[in-house]
C-alpha cells in the first residue's frame, strides 16, 4: 500500500504516474496485468477492453513500461531506506506477497521485473534480487496479525487455541486462510500460528464496485446533460466520494435508489450534476464486484462448519480484514454465513478512519481549483464542494434498508 500500484494502457500518455489520480483516464492494478493479462476474469469491469487489446504491440509495451515503473519506484525506495535511516540498513533477500489466484506464470514475470530493478541500485541490491520469495498476501495478513501485540492480545488468540479462518477483503480481490493458532510456554504467554489449509483467493471488490459506477456516471452525464458535457476530473470524484459516503453509511436488506450529487460547478449552463442509480442497477453492479467473493467466503465457511461441527464454544474463529468489510452490507453477509455454518460471529478488523468512515486514499488528495486539501472540504462551508457527514445524508443517498442480507446474494 505505500505504492500506488496502477498504470493506465488505454490512451498515450504516461502509462504510471505514481499517487497522482485523474480520474478521468481508466486504470487498471497491475495485479491483473502480470502473466500477459491472462489472470483477468470477465467479472473485472475492464476485461473486455483488455481482451480487446491483447495482442497488439504498443498495449504489450506500455504493459510492460507501466510495470516496469512500478517496481522501480519500490526498488529505488528500497535503497534510499537502507541509506538514508539512522542506522544503514543491508538488505539480504526480498519477500513479497501476492495474490493467492497467482500462477507461476505472473510470479515469473514479477521476479523478472524485481531482477531488472534491484540491479540497477547498486551491489547490494543487486545480490539481494537473487534470493527473492513470494508469499500470499492472506498468509502477509496473517503475519501482522499474529505479530502484532494489540491484535494478538484481543482479536486473534483470546484466551484458548483457535482454528482461525482469515478471510482478507481488498479493492481488487479477496485471499483467505485458515491457521491454528496455538499458545505455547510455561504460562501461555508466547503464540506461535500454523497454516492449516492451502491459500485460496478470487478477483474482485469494492475497487471493481466503484468502476462500474464511475462508468454509470459518465453514460448518465452524457444521456441526461448532452453528449458535449464531459465530467472534470473533481466532479468526478465527488460523485465518486459521494457513492463511498453511501456505502459506508448503508445497511442491510433490500436494494434502494441512490442519488449522488455534486455542487458548485463551474459551467455556463449547470451549477450541479445529479446522477441517479435506480436499485436494480444497484444490486446488480454489486453483486458483478462482490457476488463471487462473498460466495467464495461462505463455501470456506461452511467447509470449516461442517468440519468442526458445534465449534461455537471450541474456539474456530473467523476473522475479516481489509477496507471492503468496513460495509456494512458486507459485514451482514459474512455473520450471515457463520451463522448458517453454526459458527459465531466473525471479527472484522480495521482502523478506526474517522467521522466519515473509510475514504479511500486517492480522496485524501482532491484538491480544488485554490489546491485546498481535503481535510477543507470536510470543515470549511466556503470550499468548492461541502461535503455531508454520513450520519447526515438525505434519505435517497441511503442505498440498503436494516437489517439482514439482501436476497439473491446467496
Amino acid at each position: 500500500g505505500s505504492f500506488s500500484s496502477y498504470i493506465t494502457v488505454f490512451d498515450e500518455s504516461e502509462a504510471y504516474v505514481g499517487d497522482h489520480v485523474d480520474l478521468g483516464r481508466q486504470r487498471i492494478s497491475t495485479k491483473f496485468l502480470f502473466g500477459d493479462a491472462n489472470g483477468l476474469t470477465p467479472e473485472h469491469p475492464l476485461w473486455e477492453q483488455i481482451a480487446e487489446l491483447k495482442g497488439r504491440p504498443q498495449f504489450e509495451k506500455r504493459r510492460q513500461h507501466g510495470m516496469q515503473q512500478v517496481v522501480k519506484t519500490f526498488a529505488r525506495a528500497a535503497r534510499q531506506r537502507c541509506e538514508d535511516g539512522d542506522v544503514p540498513l543491508e538488505i539480504k533477500g526480498i519477500g513479497l506477497s501476492v495474490p493467492a489466484a497467482w500462477t507461476l506464470d505472473e510470479e515469473a514475470e514479477y521476479s523478472r521485473l524485481l531482477k531488472e530493478a534491484f540491479s540497477k541500485e547498486g551491489r547490494m541490491m543487486r545480490q539481494a534480487a537473487n534470493r527473492i520469495c513470494f508469499h500470499t498476501e492472506v498468509e502477509a495478513m496473517a503475519h501482522f496479525l499474529m505479530g502484532t501485540p494489540r491484535y494478538k492480545r484481543e482479536v486473534v488468540f483470546g484466551d484458548k487455541d483457535a482454528m482461525t479462518l482469515l478471510l482478507d477483503f481488498g479493492g481488487h480481490s479477496m485471499n483467505g486462510c485458515a491457521f491454528m493458532t496455538r499458545r505455547r510456554g510455561k504460562h501461555g504467554t508466547d503464540v506461535a500460528f500454523f497454516r492449516a489449509s492451502e491459500p485460496f483467493g478470487i478477483g474482485g471488490g469494492t475497487e471493481h464496485w466503484e468502476a462500474y459506477v464511475n462508468d454509470l456516471c459518465t453514460n448518465y452525464v452524457r444521456e441526461n446533460y448532452g453528449a458535449s458535457f464531459e465530467l472534470s476530473q473533481e466532479v468526478r470524484s465527488v460523485l465518486l466520494y459521494r457513492f463511498h459516503e453511501a456505502v459506508m453509511q448503508m445497511d442491510c436488506g433490500k436494494f434502494r435508489p441512490m442519488v449522488l450529487r455534486a455542487e458548485g460547478i463551474e459551467d455556463d449552463i449547470y451549477d450541479h450534476i445529479e446522477v441517479k442509480i435506480p436499485d436494480p442497477e444497484s444490486e446488480q453492479m454489486f453483486l458483478k464486484a462482490l457476488g463471487g467473493p462473498l460466495e467464495l467466503a461462505r463455501q470456506s465457511i461452511s467447509q470449516l462448519g461442517r468440519e468442526y461441527p458445534g465449534s461455537k464454544d471450541s474456539g474456530l474463529r473467523v476473522l475479516v480484514s481489509g477496507g471492503s468489510p468496513r460495509s456494512e452490507i458486507i459485514k451482514a453477509c459474512i455473520r450471515r454465513c457463520c451463522a448458517d455454518a453454526g459458527l459465531e460471529s466473525p471479527q472484522f478488523i480495521h482502523e478506526e478512519m474517522g467521522k466519515l468512515g473509510y475514504v479511500p486514499r486517492r480522496f485524501l488528495h482532491m484538491t480544488s481549483k485554490a489546491h485546498q486539501s481535503h481535510e477543507i472540504y470536510m470543515t470549511d462551508p466556503t470550499s468548492l464542494w461541502t461535503l455531508t457527514a454520513p450520519s447526515t445524508l438525505p434519505e435517497e443517498q441511503q442505498l440498503l434498508e436494516p437489517k439482514t442480507c439482501p436476497s439473491g446474494i446467496f
